[in-house]
């Protein structure tokens, strides 16, 4: 038995921005597969809404799709908490806090 897992490419400009692997089921039990590629194993739970790899390429490619829709929510409230820091450090910039006086002996 096999399942699939749609993954990024590390060369991003060279064909697809992704690519489809296929891994192999080792052992399966009532709850898990077992899944090897490459020589590295990696447990796959049946009954979990996320899987790391699915029994369709449909689903595996929906579970990229997913991943992908996460990661650019994740990464856009990142970058927009950067911009709001910066616009902070700009306006610190342009009105300076007065240094207190230095504490009496």
């Amino acid at each position: 038995m096999l399942l699939y897992r749609y993954v990024d490419c590390m060369y991003h400009g060279y064909g697809e921005p992704y690519h489809l692997e296929t891994w192999r089921v080792v052992k399966e039990t009532p709850a898990t597969f077992l899944v090897e590629l490459y020589g590295v194993r990696r447990r796959v739970y049946k009954g979990a809404r996320s899987r790391f790899a699915c029994k369709t390429v449909n689903e595996a490619l929906d579970a990229y799709t997913y991943r992908k829709r996460r990661q650019i929510a994740i990464l856009s409230a990142k970058l927009e908490g950067a911009k709001m820091r910066l616009s902070t450090a700009k306006h610190a910039m342009a009105c300076p806090v007065p240094l207190l006086p230095a504490p009496a002996p």
